[in-house]
């Protein structure tokens, strides 16, 4: 079950794991990027590892800590493509990965520059 009340907070340039076992048709854990000391844009990196014979995750975000989510990228990790690089991203906002199609759980990591 996803945790909806505190986002994991991804610190500059070190791995998080996100979603340990995540799943289709429950959206995953929130998480916020921890803002740049020089005020820059930046990226991030979404990987996702495990049973990935089949995967349709989106990218959702919100702007008023969780209570509504908007899709900012349809299908953005596939089996075909677990890895994917989402820039710039917004330090503060929540951001979530809905898994919409797949077969076997999934573990979700996440970075930022």
């Amino acid at each position: 079950m996803a945790n909806i009340n505190t986002p994991t907070v991804i610190p500059n340039n070190i791995a998080a794991i996100i979603d340990p076992a995540g799943a289709t048709g429950t959206p995953g854990n929130p998480f916020v990027f921890q803002p740049d000391s020089t005020s820059a844009d930046f990226s991030a990196l979404l990987l996702a590892t495990g049973t990935l014979t089949s995967l349709s995750g989106d990218v959702e975000v919100s702007l008023n800590a969780g209570t509504t989510w908007t899709k900012i990228n349809v299908a953005f990790l596939t089996a075909a493509a677990p890895a994917k690089v989402l820039t710039p991203v917004i330090a503060n906002a929540w951001y979530r990965v809905n898994a919409t199609a797949g077969a076997g759980p999934y573990v979700l990591t996440v970075i930022s520059n």
